[in-house]
C-alpha cells in the first residue's frame, strides 16, 4: 500500500497553512496544492473498506518524485475517529501539532467563517449558549464551522493522540514561536522528518483567508475564554512539554501583530455583561438577515435554526414564524410546521403569509383537496397575491383538472404579466397535457428572460429528459450547476444523468448481444438439476402494480399514506407511499444508480451494512410499524423499486415480526416498454431490458416465497376472478369485500393490450415462464439465477 509519511493534524487557525508553505519549499517533500484533503474526517466513507486511492491520488508516486509525502488537515486532531482511522492507515506516520492560545484561535476561526459568509452571529453570541447549540442541532457540518470553543480544548485531544501514537512520532509546536523564530522551528521540523537542514526562512504572515478587517477581540471576551480553558491549558502544557502556561498571564500578547472534544455547553462561557448586552441589541437584525438569507439559498436546516432563535428571543418578529414554518415544511416536519403556523396565526392574525404557508404545507403533505381549498380562498380574499394562483394552478393540475388550471393561469396572466412563475406553470401544464414541445418552449422562455431563476433550467432539463434528449438535458444541467453553485441538485443530477447516458449506451450493446444469444441462454437456464401481514406488490413500472394495490385496498387492506396523487400518466392514481418511495430513491442514490438504469448485478451485502443505509432502514422500519398499527395489522404497499432492495425488506419484516405476502404483478414486456416510451421517452429496448432485470431479480431472490403471480391482462378477462379469489384468500378478506374489489377493475385502465408490440425475445420467453396459472417457482428461481449470471458475464465482457 502507498503510504504518506507525515500529517499536520492540528490545530485549525494555529499556523498550519504557514507550516505547509514552508515545508513545500523543501525539495524532498511533497505537499499537495489542496492543503486540506479531509480524508480521515469524512464520515460518509465506507470505513470498513476504505479506498485510500482518494488520498494517495493527490501525490506523485513516480520513482524520481520527492520521497517524503504529507498533508495538512487540522481537523483530524479534533474530529471523532479521524486519528483512529489514520492509525489504521499508517501506524508509523509522523504527526505534527501546532498550538495557539485557544481564545485567539477561536476568534480567528470566527473571523474566517464570517469572511466566508458561513457565520452571521457576533462573536460573543457565537460562543455563547445560543451559538454553541448549533453543534447539537445541525449535524457534523456544524463542527466544521461553529466549533470555535470546542476545538480549543487541546489537553483532551492531545491525551487521545498519545493513546494512539508513540511520543517519539509526535512533534508539538507553539504558534508564537513559529512567528517569532521561524528558522529555529523549521530546523526542528526538518530534523523530525529526517530532512536536510532548511534554507533560511523569512518572517511571513501566511493565512488561507484574509480577515484583518473584521476587528479585534475585546479584552473581556479574551479573559472569559482564557478562564474557561485554564485547566485544559495546564494539562496540554504537561503533556507536550511546551510552556503553554504563559497563555494564562494577563500580560500575554500574541507574537504576531496581526491579528468532538467536549459536549457543547458543558462549560458555559461567562461573558462581560456589557459586551453581551451590546451584541444582543443587534441580534434581532442579525438573525432576521441570516434566516432570510438561508431561506433564499434553500439551506433549510440553517434557516430552521435561525428561525427557532428568532421565535425564542424575539417572539414579536414574524420572520421567525414565517421562515420557521417554511423550513419545517421543506424538511418534512409536518407537525412542527403546523405548530409554528398555529402560534404565528395567534400572534399575527389575518396575515396573508400564514394562509399561503398553510396552502403550501397542504400540497407538501399530499393533501391536494385541502391545498385546492386554501388556494381558492387566497384568490378570493387576496386577489392581488400571486401565491393563490401559483399554488392553485399547480394543485388542480396534479388533480387532473387541466382545464381549470388553464383558466386560473389565464386570470393570472392578466394580473401578473411577465412573472417567471407564470410561464413555469404554463410549461408544466403543457407537460400534463402531453404537449412536451410546448412545455419546452415555455421553459426556454423562462430561461432566456430570467437567467437568474433556476426554475427555467430545471424545467427544461426535466422536459428534455422526458423526450429522451438526454445529452441536451445534460448540457442544461451542467450550465445550471455552474450558474447556481449553491443549488447542489443541478450538479448531482448532471452526474446521475451522465451515468444514465453511459448505462443506456452499454445496455444497447448488451441487448444486441442478447438478441444473438437468447436461445443458448434460455437452454442453459432450463437445464434440469400467521400474525400481522404486510402485502408487498412487486413488479416492473407500468406493469399493473397500481391496479394490484387498488384491488388489495378493495379487499380491505389499508395502503396508509400519504400516497402520490393521480396525474396525466396514471389517472387512476399510483397508490405509492410517498415516504417509502423517498427512502427507495435515497437508497438508489446511495448505491449510485437510478430506477431506469440497467445493472444485472445485485447490490453487494456490504452496502446494506453502511451507516447511511442503516439510517434509511430504520426509517422504513418505523414506517412499517406505524402503518401496521394504523391499519389493523394488515397493510399493503407498492413501489416497483422494491425489487432492488428485497434483502433489506426481509430484514425489516423479521425485525418487526410480520409475515410478508409477496405479490408479483406481471405484464407483457412489449406493452410495458411501449407505456414507458410514452410516459418517459424511454427507448423501447431499454424498457424491455429493465423489465427483464426486474423480474429475474425478483424470481432469483424470492422464487417459491412468492405467494401469487398476478397477470395484468387477466384482470380484464374471466381469469381475473381466479386471481381475485386467490388474493382474497391470502389477505383473509370477507366475502362482502369481493364486490368492492371487483369495482376497482374497469376496462378504461387497460391502455396497451398484449400482443400489440413485441421486441426483445429473451424478455418474451421469461414472460412465458410466468404464464401458467401455477408456475413452478422453485424451478424458475434456479433458472432465473443462471440467466442472471450469464447476462451479467456478457455485460461485463462488453465493459
Amino acid at each position: 500500500m502507498q503510504r504518506l509519511n507525515f500529517f499536520i493534524v492540528g490545530a485549525q487557525k494555529a499556523g498550519t497553512t504557514a507550516l505547509s508553505v514552508y515545508l513545500r519549499r523543501a525539495p524532498q517533500v511533497q505537499i499537495p496544492a489542496l492543503k486540506e484533503i479531509h480524508f480521515f474526517n469524512d464520515d460518509a466513507r465506507d470505513w470498513d473498506n476504505p479506498d485510500y486511492n482518494d488520498l494517495t491520488r493527490h501525490f506523485s508516486w513516480a520513482p524520481d518524485a520527492p520521497p517524503i509525502r504529507g498533508e495538512a488537515t487540522p481537523a483530524y486532531i479534533y474530529w471523532p475517529n479521524a486519528l483512529e482511522r489514520l492509525r489504521r492507515y499508517n501506524a508509523d506516520a509522523k504527526l505534527i501539532v501546532c498550538l495557539r492560545h485557544p481564545a485567539f484561535r477561536a476568534y480567528s476561526h470566527w473571523r474566517m467563517e464570517t469572511k466566508r459568509g458561513d457565520e452571521s452571529l457576533p462573536f460573543e453570541i457565537a460562543i455563547s449558549e445560543i451559538g454553541r447549540r448549533r453543534l447539537n442541532e445541525t449535524g457534523n457540518r456544524a463542527h466544521l464551522h461553529y466549533s470555535y470553543v470546542e476545538r480549543g480544548f487541546y489537553g483532551r485531544q492531545i491525551a487521545r493522540l498519545l493513546e494512539l501514537f508513540p511520543r517519539e512520532r509526535l512533534l508539538f509546536l507553539e504558534t508564537d514561536e513559529m512567528w517569532s523564530e521561524p528558522d529555529r522551528v523549521m530546523r526542528r521540523v526538518h530534523d523530525f522528518l529526517g530532512l536536510a537542514p532548511p534554507d533560511p526562512v523569512e518572517k511571513e504572515y501566511i493565512v488561507p483567508v484574509e480577515t484583518r478587517d473584521v476587528g479585534p477581540m475585546s479584552d473581556a471576551t479574551r479573559d472569559a475564554l482564557t478562564d474557561l480553558y485554564r485547566e485544559d491549558i495546564l494539562q496540554a502544557a504537561q503533556l507536550t512539554g511546551l510552556p503553554l502556561e504563559r497563555w494564562l498571564s494577563p500580560a500575554y500578547v500574541e507574537t504576531t501583530p496581526r491579528p468532538f472534544g467536549v459536549e457543547p455547553g458543558a462549560f458555559p462561557v461567562e461573558m462581560d455583561p456589557l459586551a453581551e448586552e451590546r451584541a444582543f441589541e443587534a441580534l434581532d437584525k442579525t438573525l432576521v438577515a441570516a434566516a432570510e438569507r438561508a431561506e433564499k439559498q434553500e439551506e433549510w436546516v440553517k434557516a430552521a435554526f435561525f428561525a427557532s432563535d428568532l421565535r425564542k428571543y424575539f417572539p414579536d418578529l414574524e420572520t421567525g414564524y414565517r421562515v420557521g414554518a417554511a423550513s419545517a415544511r421543506n424538511l418534512g416536519r409536518w407537525d412542527e410546521a403546523i405548530a409554528i403556523l398555529d402560534e404565528g396565526e395567534q400572534r399575527f392574525p389575518d396575515q396573508a403569509w400564514v394562509s399561503v404557508e398553510r396552502a403550501r404545507l397542504a400540497r407538501s403533505r399530499g393533501d391536494l383537496a385541502e391545498a385546492d381549498r386554501l388556494a381558492g380562498a387566497l384568490r378570493a380574499y387576496y386577489p392581488d397575491l400571486a401565491a393563490g394562483y401559483e399554488i392553485g394552478a399547480a394543485t388542480v393540475r396534479e388533480l387532473g383538472r387541466i382545464e381549470e388550471a388553464i383558466s386560473i393561469l389565464g386570470v393570472a396572466s392578466d394580473r401578473f404579466p411577465g412573472a417567471p412563475w407564470l410561464k413555469t406553470q404554463l410549461a408544466w401544464t403543457a407537460r400534463a397535457q402531453g404537449a412536451l414541445d410546448a412545455a419546452i418552449s415555455y421553459a426556454e422562455e423562462v430561461r432566456a428572460e430570467f437567467p437568474d431563476d433556476s426554475d427555467g433550467y430545471y424545467s427544461v432539463a426535466v422536459f428534455l429528459r422526458a423526450q429522451n434528449r438526454l445529452c441536451e438535458a445534460l448540457d442544461i444541467l451542467r450550465e445550471a450547476a455552474s450558474r447556481f453553485p449553491a443549488k447542489t441538485w443541478f450538479a448531482e443530477e448532471a452526474t446521475r444523468l451522465a451515468a444514465l447516458i453511459d448505462n443506456r449506451e452499454a445496455t444497447a450493446r448488451l441487448a444486441g448481444r442478447l438478441a444473438d444469444a437468447s436461445g443458448r441462454l434460455i437452454e442453459h437456464a432450463r437445464r434440469p438439476l400467521f400474525g400481522p401481514k404486510v402485502v408487498v406488490v412487486l413488479g416492473m413500472h407500468r406493469a399493473g402494480t397500481s391496479l394490484c394495490a387498488k384491488v388489495a385496498e378493495g379487499l380491505g387492506v389499508g395502503l396508509g399514506g400519504p400516497l402520490f396523487a393521480a396525474d396525466f400518466a396514471n389517472s387512476d392514481g399510483y397508490r405509492e407511499h410517498k415516504a417509502i418511495v423517498a427512502c427507495h430513491e435515497e437508497l438508489l442514490a446511495l448505491s449510485g444508480v437510478q430506477w431506469d438504469a440497467v445493472r444485472f448485478s445485485g447490490i453487494d451485502e456490504a452496502f446494506f451494512r453502511r451507516p447511511d443505509v442503516r439510517a434509511v432502514r430504520e426509517r422504513l422500519t418505523r414506517i412499517v410499524s406505524d402503518e401496521l398499527a394504523a391499519n389493523g395489522d394488515a397493510w399493503a404497499f407498492k413501489d416497483p423499486r422494491t425489487a432492488r432492495f428485497i434483502p433489506l425488506w426481509r430484514e425489516i419484516f423479521d425485525e418487526v415480526g410480520v409475515a410478508p405476502v409477496w405479490l408479483l404483478s406481471v405484464r407483457d414486456p412489449g406493452a410495458v416498454a411501449a407505456s414507458l416510451a410514452k410516459r418517459d421517452g424511454l427507448p423501447r429496448t431499454m424498457g424491455e431490458m429493465l423489465w427483464l432485470e426486474h423480474y429475474l431479480e425478483v424470481l432469483r431472490l424470492l422464487g417459491p416465497q412468492l405467494d401469487a403471480v398476478l397477470h395484468y391482462e387477466r384482470w380484464f378477462s374471466p381469469a381475473g376472478e381466479g386471481q381475485l379469489a386467490r388474493l382474497a384468500a391470502l389477505v383473509d378478506a370477507p366475502a362482502a369485500a369481493l364486490e368492492t374489489a371487483r369495482g376497482a377493475i374497469h376496462a378504461k385502465l387497460r391502455h396497451q393490450a398484449p400482443g400489440e408490440t413485441r421486441g426483445l425475445d429473451l424478455a418474451q420467453q421469461v414472460h412465458a415462464w410466468l404464464a401458467p396459472a401455477n408456475p413452478d417457482l422453485r424451478l424458475l428461481q434456479r433458472e432465473a439465477e443462471i440467466l442472471w449470471k450469464d447476462i451479467g458475464k456478457i455485460k461485463t465482457s462488453l465493459s
